[in-house]
Order: structure tokens, then sequence, then C-alpha cells
């Protein structure tokens, strides 16, 4: 076959002239991936509703993969600077180079966010990074990969075992990128930190990361945040969350979990004993995710941070979250702003805490809710009994008017004493 000739469009910025003066009969050089938007729509016939166990329908990209750099001798090519593998990838692909890879040291973390890549500029970075052992954190936030670049990205994890964290953030994953990722995930023994908020991942895309993550017990951080999980969504991942054992962070936020999907995830806590870090904020849990929540955290004895800013939580719902923080041992920090409390119903949650002895619950967020002096008073007399509770408030109640009060006294007082001078 005979090799693609490089794009004739304008190369990326800083490297136009770098890009014309690449010499073309530098050895034997990497062939390209086929056609990615033929792939995408062979992807998106597929009536996968989860990811097969092995490889499966996934066979045919591997394949694929395993053509790209093993069809010929690419040893000459791998054994290049990351940096001339990398060119060379842009001019077989089309890509234009992006100029923060080109300055790179080929050491530490890869900083991509925000520089247009695309599938084909995937492919590139794929190609340039498949026998690379330094670099282990790769930052593609916002680059318009689609599901295409995904499978690129996928394959090169299949072959790279040194990357340990990935960003593909606001990517337009879709349905087809989901499956790929997650195809991924049940084979990737190495990956540990994964963010994948705003892909756009539904319902029916839980379940293939429910499955893959049942067996997938060496990924310790997930991000799912702003993508539009549901109740079904929110019960499969909480169905994950009762057998998974590696996943120490996990992030929901900016879903639509509502009640079900709530108590499906909170209900997993009673069981779970890897969870450190749940974010579920923005999620409408209301009073029936809070009572959930508050009978999970009574068994829960591993987690150490919970979210729950904006979730329509009130002063009864902070009643049904109570008995698990006067039971709960091990929460450190608990986020509860831009909720509809009361200064009363702050002052019912300290008590509470305060009532614990063995409680280890240090932060309290609640920036946005105003208390009353004597949620004030608790706090001081918590310091001086030497606890580390803390609870950050947007103001005290009555502060304001007794200062204005102060102050009008203040000003009657000078007035009465000039009168008197003058007199």
């Amino acid at each position: 076959m005979a090799q693609p000739t490089p794009s004739s469009g304008t190369p990326g910025r800083d490297v136009e002239m770098e890009v014309e003066g690449e010499e073309e009969s530098r050895g034997p050089s990497v062939q390209p991936l086929d056609n990615p938007d033929r792939e995408e729509e062979e992807e998106g016939e597929s009536q996968e509703t989860g990811p097969e166990r092995g490889r499966g329908s996934g066979a045919e990209e591997e394949e694929d993969w395993d053509t790209d750099l093993d069809s010929h001798d690419a040893s000459e090519d791998l054994a290049l600077p990351p940096r001339e593998l990398y060119l060379r990838a842009c001019r077989l692909t089309g890509a234009s180079p992006v100029s923060c890879f080109l300055h790179h040291s080929g050491k530490g973390p890869l900083a991509l966010n925000h520089r247009g890549l695309g599938p084909q500029g995937a492919k590139a970075l794929a190609i340039a990074l498949v026998s690379n052992v330094d670099i282990t954190h790769v930052e593609m936030e916002d680059n318009s990969l689609g599901a295409a670049g995904t499978r690129y990205i996928t394959d090169l994890l299949r072959t790279n075992s040194c990357i340990q964290s990935l960003n593909l953030s606001h990517n337009a994953l879709g349905p087809a990128g989901a499956r790929s990722i997650c195809r991924m995930l049940m084979e990737n023994i190495s990956l540990k930190s994964l963010q994948l908020s705003g892909n756009k991942f539904t319902d029916s895309d839980a379940k293939s990361f429910a499955d893959a993550l049942e067996w997938n017990i060496v990924l310790r951080e997930l991000d799912l945040s702003h993508n539009s999980f549901g109740v079904c969504g929110g019960q499969l991942l909480g169905q994950m969350l009762e057998t998974n054992s590696g996943l120490e962070l996990l992030n929901l936020s900016w879903n639509h979990l509502w009640l079900g999907g709530a108590v499906s995830v909170c209900a997993a806590l009673r069981g779970n004993t890897a969870l450190k870090h749940l974010d579920l904020s923005w999620n409408s849990l209301g009073r029936g995710g809070a009572g959930a929540l508050g009978d999970a955290l009574r068994h829960n004895s591993s987690l150490l941070w919970l979210d729950l800013r904006s979730n329509r939580l009130d002063d009864a719902a902070l009643a049904l979250l109570g008995p698990g923080l006067a039971a709960n041992t091990s929460l450190q920090g608990l986020r509860l702003s831009q909720n509809p409390l009361s200064a009363d119903g702050v002052l019912v949650l300290l008590r509470t805490v305060r009532s614990n002895a063995q409680s280890a619950l240090e932060d309290i967020d609640l920036t946005t809710i105003w208390v009353n002096p004597a949620c004030v008073e608790l706090l001081a007399k918590a310091v001086g009994d030497g606890s580390p509770l803390k609870a950050r408030y947007g103001g005290v109640l009555g502060s304001y008017s007794n200062r204005k009060s102060k102050e009008t006294s203040t000003s009657l007082n000078d007035q009465r004493k000039n009168i008197q001078v003058k007199t």
C-alpha cells in the first residue's frame, strides 16, 4: 500500500518550518490506522449494551492496531526520540503537531488540554507514546476526540503499561467511546486515575462501566461528573459499588440520579470498604437520599469525604442524616453548602456531631448558610475542648443588626457630647 502523503493544510503553530524540513527518507515509517470515520460508523452500528468479556468485538480493532505497529520492522521508528517519532506520526496521519508536545522533556506529566487534536491528532499521539515508559500522566481534556479518537487512545493503553493517569473529559465520547473505554478497563492493569467528565454518557453507558468495574480492581479514581446518568444509571453504579474493591474516589456530581439512583449509590456504602471520597453534589437527593445515606453512614467505616452540595437538603433531610453522623467514626469532611438549611437545622447538626465522642469529622462546609450565635458558641466550645471540628459558614444572624445598633448608639453619644461642649 502506498504511504499517505502529508496533509496540505497549514501545520500547527510553532512547528511549520520544522515539519516541512523533516526528511522523507529516514528509515521505515509507522503505517497509519484505517479510516477512523469508517471505524466510528461500524462501531455505531453495533448493538452492544455493555462491554464484552475478553476481546470480543474489539478483536478487529486490536488487529488493526497490531498491524500498524507490527506489520513491518518498526523497531527503528520506536527507537527514535519521542519528538522525532511524534513529528513523523503527524506527517503520516496528516495531523498538525502541537508545540507543547515538541517542547515536552519526554518525562513527567503531559498536558495537552484544549489543543484541538481531533481523532487524527490522537492517533499521532498514540503512535508516539506506544513505547514510552517515562510519561505516566496524560491530560487530553477538550480535544474533540470523539469515539474514533478515543479508540486510538484505548488501543495505546492496551500496549503501554506505564500510563497511570488519563484525562479525557469533555471530548464528546458518547456510547461508542464509552464502550471503547470499558473494553480497555477490562484488560488494563496500570491505569489508576481516569477523568471522563462531560462526555454525554447516559444510563445505557452506565451498564458498560458497571460491568467493566466489576472486573477492574486497579482503578483508584473515576470522575463521571457532568454526564446524564439518571435513576437507572445510579442503580447500576450502586450495584457496582457493592462489589468493587478498588475505587477510592468516585465523582458523580452534576448528573440526574434523583431519589432512585441516589438511594442505590448510598445503600452501596453499607458494605463498601474501599471508597474514601464520594461526590454526589448537584443530584437532587432530597430527603429520601439523605435517609439512605444516614443509614449507610452508620455501617460504613472507610468514607473520609462526602460532598452533598445543592441536593435540596432541608432541615428534615438533615435530621434523617443525623443518625449516621451520630454513629460514624471515619468521615472527616462534609460539604453541605447551597442547600436550603436554616440556622436551627445547622445547630441540630452540630450538636449531633458533638454527641459522637468517636466522630472524626473535622471540616463542615456551610459557606452559603447563615448560622446563629448558638452555633458559634458551640463551635468555640468544641475548640476549647480540643476538638478538631471546624465549620465554615456564610455569616451570623443578628450580627449586622447588632453592629448597626451599636454604631447608632455611639453616634448619638457623640452628638450629645458635642452639644454639651457647645453649651
